[in-house]
């Protein structure tokens, strides 16, 4: 799951830089702007994550 949350992204993004139609950029920017909460929510609960691997001397499991 983490891994389509981040490939939808860079292709929104992707398709956004190559676009050329205004109105097609918009729709673009507003799925982006619906993706933006779930791709922060990703990169804080990976921040998390990594903290707490440090904490417990790299036992457990490290999601990227």
């Amino acid at each position: 799951m983490v891994e389509d949350i981040t490939r939808h992204w860079q292709e929104l993004c992707f398709a956004a830089a190559a676009e050329h139609d205004p109105e097609k950029l918009m729709e673009l920017l507003a799925l982006m702007n619906s993706a933006l909460p779930r791709r922060q929510r990703q990169l804080t609960d990976q921040i998390h994550n990594e903290s707490a691997l440090e904490a417990t001397g790299g036992k457990g499991r490290r999601i990227q």
